[in-house]
């Protein structure tokens, strides 16, 4: 019971809740990143060549953009995640494939099992012989951003700091 008593202060609403609350959300934030597949460079990348047979471009909820396309010789989905829609070409990518559906696609090493399966498999680079569709360079470099390690770093600061405001300034009154 001592061990609880510790605790329940962390998550009251009227004591520390936003602290416990901030760390909570820090650390799921730090094990996501212990947890993610690592992408270092272009080794961790291999080359597929394929026909484009089919090509869906479907808004789901919320407004998000989801953007898949088939090939001929794998029963794989293979999908441009959301993080590099910015960086991805559609327009030139919808014309292309009917002139010449032949495409180089990069994608991660360890997903090349699943290349032969009807799972969806994320796309880190995508040509033809004339145009990039989506640069393996931009998408390595948001794939190695640091964004998620700042966001972690700054929930837990923020739950600390108001942990110690409330401890020591701004003391509840019961």
């Amino acid at each position: 019971m001592k061990v609880w008593n510790e605790i329940l202060p962390w998550f009251d609403r009227e004591y520390y809740a936003f602290s416990g609350l901030s760390i909570l959300v820090s650390v799921f934030i730090f094990f996501h990143i212990l947890t993610k597949d690592k992408v270092q460079n272009e080794k961790d990348l291999i080359c597929l060549n394929g026909n484009v047979i089919n090509y869906s471009y479907e808004t789901g909820t919320r407004n998000s953009q989801l953007y898949y396309f088939w090939t001929d010789n794998y029963k794989c989905t293979f999908q441009v995640p959301a993080k590099f829609l910015k960086k991805f070409n559609s327009f030139s990518f919808q014309g292309e494939i009917t002139r010449n559906p032949k495409m180089k696609i990069y994608i991660l090493k360890f997903q090349e099992s699943e290349i032969n399966n009807d799972k969806k498999v994320f796309v880190y680079h995508l040509e033809n012989q004339h145009s990039i569709f989506l640069n393996k360079y931009s998408t390595l470099k948001i794939e190695n951003s640091n964004i998620e390690v700042m966001a972690g770093f700054f929930f837990f600061i923020l739950g600390i700091g108001y942990y110690i405001l409330r401890k020591n300034y701004w003391k509840p009154e019961f």
